[in-house]
């Protein structure tokens, strides 16, 4: 991930219609207290296999943690808003797990920085609002 990333930062490599998404798993640290870190391991699995079969098509990266990134290719935002929903609307397996997301949308990925920065921030805006719906979930 890192070096695609600084590819991209240095113009080695140069793309049109890229979309940046990022996503996290709510409910991963509570999984793991509640039901023990293999049950975490199966949550972050089939985090990866969701996010694999929703992004067939794309780049797939485990940034850390339970946050993954994805960079998807000639795309344009109604591809990124649906795959988005898709995500929102993905059993995760664990009735107390979700993802939560965010993206961005560039024409042109000179602009990779501003578009990892929104991602990051519009994904941890969706984890906020997750947990101010379902208090009785934070950690």
């Amino acid at each position: 991930m890192n070096h695609r990333i600084d590819a991209i930062i240095h113009g080695e490599e140069h793309f049109t219609n890229l979309g940046v998404v990022f996503a996290d798993i709510n409910g991963l640290k509570r999984v793991n207290d509640k039901d023990g870190h293999s049950s975490g391991d199966d949550l972050l699995k089939n985090a990866a296999k969701i996010l694999e079969d929703i992004f067939f098509d794309c780049e797939v990266y485990r940034a850390g943690g339970d946050e993954f990134m994805i960079l998807i290719y000639d795309t344009d935002e109604d591809d990124l808003k649906k795959r988005l929903q898709k995500i929102k609307d993905s059993d995760l397996g664990f009735a107390t797990a979700s993802f939560a997301a965010g993206y961005y949308f560039l024409e042109d990925s000179k602009d990779i920085l501003q578009a990892l920065h929104v991602a990051d921030e519009k994904m941890y805006e969706d984890k906020d609002a997750f947990y101010k719906a379902h208090p009785q979930l934070k950690r």
